[in-house]
């Protein structure tokens, strides 16, 4: 099921809401994840800030689920750090992220522009671990919700 950010929560301000919610959605869906691609308007992902982490542009992610965890928080904190619009690229997948494809689909984190682009593709269960973990946060557990809708 893919699942869309209401716009009632991000409408007046993308980045506060951005701010909010990337530290509990990248770590969550992430690892559920083997592989990664990030870009956008950052081009070649690296920075003084991080001198041991000098990210590329996309690859797999680590398999132990500490390592996960911590090069997904690195992700995270690198992306708050540098985030003056919420115009930036982030894909998080099972399944390795083609560079070019003809066939495009919806990957497990899928934030390729704007605010208004992203999109979760989870299974029924993920959703709820991942509303489960938004309250345990303190947000509303409603800030996603079905494009079924």
């Amino acid at each position: 099921m893919i699942y869309n950010p209401q716009g009632k929560y991000y409408e007046k301000d993308n980045l506060a809401f951005l701010r909010c919610t990337l530290p509990v959605v990248i770590p969550t869906v992430g690892m559920w994840c083997n592989h990664y691609t990030i870009g956008g308007p950052m081009k070649r992902i690296s920075s003084p800030r991080y001198p041991f982490y000098n990210f590329t542009n996309s690859g797999k992610l680590p398999p132990s689920v500490e390592e996960k965890r911590k090069f997904l928080n690195k992700i995270t904190e690198y992306l708050l750090d540098e985030l003056n619009s919420d115009s930036f690229l982030l894909w998080l997948d099972p399944a390795p992220i083609p560079r070019f494809s003809k066939q495009q689909r919806i990957y497990k984190f899928d934030h390729h522009d704007d605010t208004c682009c992203w999109a979760l593709n989870l299974d029924d269960d993920e959703y709820a671990i991942l509303r489960k973990t938004f309250g345990e946060n303190g947000l509303l557990e409603d800030v996603f919700h079905s494009s079924n809708l």
